[in-house]
């Protein structure tokens, strides 16, 4: 009988040794573990299944190399996780790796804590200095007068402002023809027989005042006190009269070292308060503006009348 070459013929099927699974023949080897096998199967009948003991495919177990790949992967997942939380973690806890403040202090609110002792630290600062207001300016009650030989004549200097606790230096351009004292007391004393012009100069601070000194060859005649200097010695009372050439210094005390408190011209009168010091008068008077002044003079340039 004529065979029908139409009719579709059966795929032939062939069984894997190594799977033990059925694939049509026209595999070269198994499309399920890629091993070749000459074993044929016929009309789709499934051969049995035999162990896989090789791995791979259905069935086949895991190596042990395929277990540490993951388990090192694993670890390297871990380890970067952790590296990425140390470098972010910061950016939560206000730049402070530890999350914490970095300067503790004592909680000074629990009793039990004790404070260390602190030393005392010595005051070092230095002490206030009293500021003292500069010299705006001085003045002269006279800038020119003409003065007789053995006149006496006082000036007085003005310091501006009033305020001003401060010393004036008065000094002579030409001693020899007229002296000035402490208390600006000027003398004629021109030998010369020519009449001569000097300069008498106050000075407080860095400011100075000038008077123009003309001295006369003229001799003046009986006692000269300068004004403004005047004295009462009222009723009773010892009178001593300045003997010093060229006038004696009043003291605050009984002795040089004390401060010098005025000049009175010779033959200037004060009152004797007391006189049980070996050296030294205790005297009162008044001065040209009539307040009294109370000092110490040298017992011998004092004449009591």
């Amino acid at each position: 009988m004529p065979v029908d070459r139409n009719t579709p013929q059966r795929e032939s099927m062939v069984h894997c040794d190594a799977c033990g699974e059925d694939f049509s023949s026209s595999y070269k080897t198994c499309p399920f573990c890629d091993e070749p096998s000459g074993k044929r199967g016929g009309g789709g009948r499934r051969a049995p299944v035999a162990s896989n003991s090789r791995g791979g495919g259905y069935g086949r177990g895991v190596s042990t190399t395929q277990i540490g790949i993951l388990v090192a992967s694993i670890v390297l997942i871990i380890a970067a996780c952790f590296i990425v939380f140390k470098m972010v973690s910061p950016l939560f806890n206000g730049g402070n790796p530890s999350g914490s403040s970095s300067i503790s202090t004592p909680d000074i609110s629990n009793p039990d804590v004790s404070m260390p002792d602190v030393p005392d630290v010595p005051d070092i600062s230095e002490p206030d200095v009293p500021v003292v207001p500069d010299v705006l300016a001085v003045s002269l009650n006279k800038d020119d007068i003409t003065v007789k030989v053995n006149e006496l004549v006082r000036l007085t200097a003005t310091i501006l402002p009033a305020s001003v606790d401060t010393p004036i230096i008065w000094t002579s351009s030409d001693e020899s023809l007229c002296t000035v004292s402490a208390d600006g007391i000027v003398r004629n004393i021109n030998a010369s027989g020519v009449k001569k012009t000097i300069t008498i100069t106050a000075t407080a601070g860095d400011k100075s005042a000038t008077c123009l000194i003309r001295c006369s060859t003229d001799v003046a005649t009986g006692t000269i006190e300068p004004p403004p200097i005047t004295v009462d010695p009222g009723t009773g009372e010892k009178i001593g009269i300045v003997s010093a050439d060229g006038g004696l210094r009043v003291r605050s005390g009984p002795g040089t070292a004390y401060d010098h408190v005025i000049t009175l011209a010779t033959g200037s009168s004060v009152i004797i308060e007391d006189d049980s010091d070996a050296e030294w008068y205790k005297v009162s008077f008044k001065n040209g503006s009539g307040d009294s002044v109370v000092g110490y003079m040298f017992k011998e340039y004092v004449t009591v009348s």
